[in-house]
């Protein structure tokens, strides 16, 4: 664990290596996933610029990850230096184009179309590209992890990603996904690929 709900931090972390999960308890226990936060990004940024008193949400590490420690008062000192609004802007402009993305999901009636949807954005943002449309999602992702983003029972997305497999849509390796971006782009449609691009997700 990075951060409690809650909590008031002695200071925020800027992610060199390595994947976060920013989460939610709801009442009757379960996880809700609202982002992942990964290299490039600075944790708690409502609280590193003064905002918020306390954190917000938990964070907490889905892998080994390498940070920098990252002191309010210091920070202050350089939040006006042309580099590191430009990385902060880059994370808000990520920020947003999940919340689309993730709505989207969430919009869908059927769960499949909600997993794909997802999977979509993971390869935009997350995405490692190999060959052939292929991409490889490097956060590694357990289906309960899936079903905690998208609100679905673990035995759904179960359901749903044997068949996604036996399409050859995706294949698991690891805890790792591998999906094919052609195929998926034909599902979610045209338009939202061309408007949701990568160049939205990562840095030029």
């Amino acid at each position: 664990m990075i951060y409690f709900l809650g909590e008031i931090p002695k200071n925020s972390f800027f992610i060199n290596e390595g994947f976060i999960k920013v989460y939610a308890v709801g009442e009757d226990g379960t996880e809700q996933i609202v982002r992942f936060s990964g290299p490039g990004e600075f944790l708690a940024l409502g609280w590193l610029f003064g905002y918020s008193q306390v954190i917000r949400f938990y964070y907490q590490a889905l892998t080994d990850c390498s940070c920098e420690v990252i002191f309010q008062e210091e920070f202050k000192k350089h939040e006006e230096d042309p580099s590191v609004l430009r990385c902060i802007l880059d994370q808000l402009n990520v920020i947003a184009n999940l919340g689309l993305i993730r709505n989207m999901a969430l919009q869908q009636i059927k769960a499949r179309q909600k997993i794909i949807y997802f999977l979509y954005f993971l390869s935009l943002r997350y995405g490692k590209e190999l060959n052939n449309n292929l991409y490889a999602i490097k956060i590694p992702m357990t289906h309960q992890t899936i079903a905690e983003n998208l609100g679905l029972t673990r035995e759904t997305v179960s359901t749903e990603m044997s068949k996604l497999k036996k399409e050859s849509l995706i294949v698991v390796r690891q805890k790792k996904y591998i999906i094919d971006k052609k195929v998926v782009v034909s599902i979610v449609g045209r338009d939202i690929a061309n408007f949701h691009s990568s160049a939205q997700f990562k840095k030029k």
